[in-house]
């Protein structure tokens, strides 16, 4: 029960002051207890909203796993860009804090390999590759989400869809509708396509993918790493 309100509070505290001025004292008093009591429960404010990312992937998991069998990689990526938005829409405060808690410590979880089974129940490529895209489109995800909870992307709803859609079709393919936001483009495409030229659903796939696409696919992931260090600057 006292982690518990630990817990709300300090979800209070950092959505009004942000995580750097968040003060441990506020959300002592307001949860009722004491300094010892957080620190027992919470060695670091971080802790806070890293509860809070564990949350959100069992959900995106959750959402994954309702799916069908046999569901689309297009509908892989709405199903679970549907339930980013639900989330984030209830807590806008808490979007960029955690956004940078993730993509400063992200690990493997559920997640990441529930998402990796279904881009390889779709296409015929390497292990390596297939994790790379998935990577790729996981942590693009989390810099969408940090660019708008720091203000400089007016539309989560948009620059998801553009990441869905490049990641679908590539990068060099037209924009699905003529009103999507250049911009969300933009910031989701990369100079070389986002989805390799042979990742095909597995019925129009002639031969298996060999060392050239790897090589290809590890320099896109180092030009993706390149990417988010600057812009988290």
């Amino acid at each position: 029960m006292t982690r518990r309100r630990l817990y709300e509070a300090s979800l209070t505290e950092i959505s009004r002051a942000g995580l750097a001025a968040a003060s441990v004292d506020e959300i002592t008093q307001a949860a009722g207890t004491s300094r010892t009591a957080y620190y027992f429960h919470f060695p670091r404010k971080e802790a806070v909203l890293e509860l809070l990312e564990q949350r959100l992937s069992v959900e995106l998991w959750s959402a994954l796993r309702r799916l069908p069998a046999d569901a689309s990689l297009e509908r892989v990526f709405a199903a679970m860009h549907e339930q980013l938005l639900s989330f984030w829409s209830e807590r806008p405060t808490l979007a960029a804090d955690t956004a940078s808690i993730w993509l400063s410590h992200r690990r493997p979880d559920e997640l990441r390999t529930t998402l990796i089974e279904r881009v390889s129940a779709l296409v015929v490529l390497p292990a390596i590759e297939v994790a790379l895209f998935v990577d790729r489109a996981l942590i693009t995800q989390w810099m969408l989400v940090l660019k708008w909870g720091l203000g400089l992307l007016p539309s989560l709803a948009e620059g998801l869809e553009a990441l869905r859609h490049v990641s679908c079709h590539g990068a060099g393919a037209p924009a699905p509708r003529p009103n999507l936001s250049s911009r969300a483009l933009v910031l989701v495409r990369t100079p070389t396509p986002a989805l390799p030229s042979d990742l095909r659903p597995r019925a129009f796939v002639r031969e298996p993918v060999h060392g050239r696409n790897r090589k290809v696919a590890a320099a896109r992931a180092v030009g993706l790493a390149a990417v988010a260090h600057h812009d988290a600057r």
